[in-house]
């Protein structure tokens, strides 16, 4: 009886401290993550090789600031979004092409992976973000 009495105050505490956490995980500042990597913009270039049909299409595309959010499953991360011209003859929408990209220590989400990518078009739709061009000495191995 003492064993069951035990285990329900564990189980009450763990619930109610829990709760707690799980209140101050909500809020989303600065302070919770580290700066976003140095190498970012070098890392979509990359991604961009493998998911453009011509590389070079990278250019001339914008980069959004970096903001910090919580994806759907939880998890803080830097979102970075990059959106491309989409005028070309074959553009199955007639909206920019926006591509979102997350980032965090030790993980990198890009579209299109199947194992890391929680985030979405829409990510990049839903916030008011502050575009800029995209311009890194990395478009010169683009070549």
């Amino acid at each position: 009886m003492k064993l069951v009495r035990r285990a329900a105050l564990v189980a009450l505490g763990l619930s109610i401290a829990g709760g707690a956490t799980a209140q101050v995980q909500r809020e989303v500042g600065p302070g919770h993550l580290p700066p976003i990597a140095r190498d970012y913009k070098s890392q979509i270039v990359s991604w961009s090789r493998a998911f453009f049909a011509d590389p070079a299409a990278v250019r001339g595309t914008l980069l959004s600031d970096p903001v910090l959010i919580r994806d759907d499953t939880g998890r803080l991360l830097w979102l970075v979004c990059l959106q491309a011209d989409n005028t070309y003859p074959y553009a199955r929408q007639p909206q920019p092409d926006r591509h979102a990209f997350g980032f965090a220590p030790n993980y990198f989400s890009a579209p299109n992976e199947r194992r890391f990518s929680t985030l979405t078009r829409e990510d990049c739709d839903a916030r008011r973000l502050t575009w800029r061009p995209f311009r890194t000495t990395s478009h010169a191995r683009l070549r």
